[in-house]
């Protein structure tokens, strides 16, 4: 991860705590599945270890590393942003994009894709599931995103303030 980015990372965990999303964190399923720094495999993000942040809400149980002075800097305060979703520019690159909306993560998720290989356009017209199949096909099975959105993804705030209202706003997703 880009130093730079690590107020807009902690922004996003915060917003989507405060929401009641699922943290959706690749680096904490990796812990679970002991497979650090790796692709995870869609299999891997169904794991029903405590630690698996898209499977169970809110943070893990305990610490899966030591953080950095960044790091703890960045989660005692975040980016003053509404981004609830981010995901890495290229396998390559160390950079992130974000994103308020899952549609519009979504996009972003296509184009880092694409830069894999896999043809945005066809992507765009196929739809979501022609998308997991190319993305699972041009990535031998593995998903090289930092933040993937499921289907359960949503924005539930338990005592909404006037900020997560306005953060409820921009969410896409409403459970009932």
């Amino acid at each position: 991860m880009d130093a730079s980015e690590q107020k807009l990372i902690s922004a996003v965990f915060w917003n989507r705590l405060r929401l009641d999303m699922p943290l959706q964190a690749d680096p904490t399923v990796q812990y679970a599945v002991a497979r650090e720094r790796r692709a995870l495999t869609r299999a891997d993000l169904t794991s029903e270890s405590p630690y698996n942040t898209y499977v169970h809400r809110g943070l893990p149980p305990g610490p899966i590393a030591s953080p950095g002075e960044g790091a703890i800097a960045a989660a005692l305060d975040p980016a003053p942003v509404k981004f609830l979703y981010f995901v890495a520019r290229s396998a390559d690159d160390r950079r992130h994009t974000f994103s308020t909306t899952v549609a519009e993560h979504n996009r972003r998720k296509w184009r880092a894709t694409a830069s894999r290989g896999v043809s945005y356009e066809s992507l765009a017209t196929a739809g979501a599931a022609a998308f997991a199949a190319a993305q699972n096909t041009a990535s031998g099975g593995r998903i090289h995103t930092l933040s993937t959105s499921l289907p359960t993804t949503s924005c539930h705030p338990a005592a909404p303030s006037p900020a997560d209202r306005e953060l409820q706003e921009s969410c896409p997703e409403r459970r009932p």
